[in-house]
């Protein structure tokens, strides 16, 4: 399939690269995404909340659940990793 998490291209921002992961997903037959949250003690709490969130790739693209807004300081770290319902 490809290499997870999917490389994030250069110059691509936070939301075109939330969109990219879904595309690439999709395009490999993923029907399902579960949100993966960084493994790091001080991952943002958002991000340690949302981990391990199941939605069907129609659920994905309208929502757009990440990036998290978490403020200038913060980045959120999150990415989408294909799962079974």
């Amino acid at each position: 399939m490809f290499a997870l998490p999917i490389p994030r291209p250069a110059g691509m921002s936070d939301r075109e690269y939330e969109a990219y992961q879904l595309y690439r997903l999709a395009e490999a037959g993923a029907e399902h995404v579960r949100i993966h949250a960084p493994e790091a003690p001080d991952a943002p709490r958002e991000c340690r909340e949302s981990h391990g969130f199941l939605m069907s790739m129609d659920e994905a693209m309208a929502l757009a659940a990440i990036p998290h807004d978490l403020g200038p300081e913060r980045a959120c770290g999150c990415t989408y990793r294909p799962a079974r319902a």
